[in-house]
C-alpha cells in the first residue's frame, strides 16, 4: 500500500532548477537525526537514546523506532512524527510527517517548512537527481541517487499535508515484490482485497467489486489529480491478488450511490485490463 501512496496524486508547479537553487550544496547527509543506511538496530536506536536524553527528540512509550521532534520554522513550532524501518537489522527507511498534518495550513507551507528542516538536518537534495513521473504531488519532489530515495509530499491535500520519506529503494522494491508474490500465494478473494485497501491514509473510503466484474473505489477528488493512473495502479494490485476483474472505476464518493452488486455514478478514473 506504501508504494501505492507515494505514486498518487496532483500535478507539480516547481522546476528542478528552481528547487535545487533552494538548497545549499555543503549540505552532504542523506538520513535525518544523524541517522545512516544500514545501521543495525542497536546502532540506530543508541543514537535516538543519545537524542532522547539530550531533549531532542522524546520517544513514544520507550518504542525507539518511533520517536518526535520538533523545530522552529516562521517562529512556528512544529512537530513531526519520525519512524524507522529496518530490514535484516539493517535501516533502510526513515519516514517523517507533521503531526495533525490535516488542519495544517496549505501546501506551499508544507513546502516551505520541509525546506527549513532539510536546511536544519544538512541534507543536501542538491546532490540527487530530480525524478519526475507526470503525476507527482504540489509542491513534491523525488530525489534519487541509486540505491537512495527521498520523497517529499507537501501538498494542500487535506489528507496527507507534509510527508518525508527517506530510504533505499533496493529494500523498498524487494519487500513489494515479496507484498506482491504473498498475494499471488493466498489468493485474496475480492472482499478480502476491498477491505485491504480501504482506509483515510490513502484516500480510499470505499471499494467494491461489482457483479459486472469491475473494482470500483470511492475517493474524494482534490485539485483534478489523474485517477486514471490511481486506477490504473490499484487494478494491477488486485490482478497481482489473483482477483479476476475486468478494469476499475474510480468514482466521487460523495456523488455516487453504491447498490448491491453495482454502483452508479460518474467515472472520474478508469483502466482496463
Amino acid at each position: 500500500m506504501k508504494r501505492i501512496f507515494y505514486i498518487l496524486i496532483f500535478t507539480c508547479i516547481y522546476s528542478f532548477h528552481s528547487c535545487t537553487d533552494k538548497y545549499p550544496t555543503d549540505y552532504t547527509k542523506d538520513l535525518p537525526f544523524g541517522l545512516e543506511y544500514n545501521m543495525t538496530e542497536h546502532e540506530a536506536h543508541t543514537i535516538v537514546d543519545s537524542l532522547a536524553r539530550a531533549g531532542i527528540v522524546e520517544l513514544y512509550c520507550e518504542e525507539r523506532n518511533g520517536f518526535s521532534y520538533k523545530f522552529l520554522h516562521d517562529d512556528e513550532e512544529i512537530a513531526l512524527s519520525a519512524s524507522l524501518r529496518f530490514y535484516n537489522d539493517s535501516l533502510y527507511e526513515v519516514d517523517v510527517r507533521r503531526n495533525g498534518i490535516g488542519k495544517q495550513g496549505d501546501g506551499k507551507k508544507h513546502y516551505l517548512a520541509a525546506i527549513d528542516f532539510f536546511k536544519s538536518q544538512k541534507i543536501n537534495l542538491a546532490s540527487y537527481k530530480k525524478e519526475h513521473d507526470g503525476i507527482s504531488g504540489k509542491y513534491e519532489f523525488d530525489y534519487k541517487k541509486y540505491p537512495y530515495e527521498i520523497s517529499l509530499y507537501a501538498t494542500d491535500y487535506s489528507l496527507y499535508g507534509l510527508i518525508m520519506v527517506f530510504s533505499n529503494t533496493k529494500i523498498t522494491d524487494l519487500l513489494y515484490k515479496k507484498e506482491l508474490q504473498f498475494r499471488r500465494e493466498v489468493r485474496m478473494d475480492g472482499e478480502s482485497f476491498c477491505e485491504s485497501i480501504m482506509g483515510l491514509s490513502v484516500g480510499i473510503y470505499k471499494a467494491t467489486i461489482t457483479d459486472a466484474g469491475f473494482l470500483v473505489i470511492g475517493v474524494r477528488p482534490i485539485n483534478n489529480p489523474n485517477f486514471d493512473y490511481f486506477a490504473q495502479s490499484y487494478l494491477e494490485q488486485a490482478l497481482n491478488a489473483g482477483i479476476q476483474i475486468k478494469g476499475c472505476f474510480v468514482v466521487d464518493i460523495d456523488k455516487s450511490t453504491w447498490l448491491n452488486g453495482a454502483v452508479k455514478g460518474e467515472r472520474i478514473g478508469k483502466a482496463y485490463r
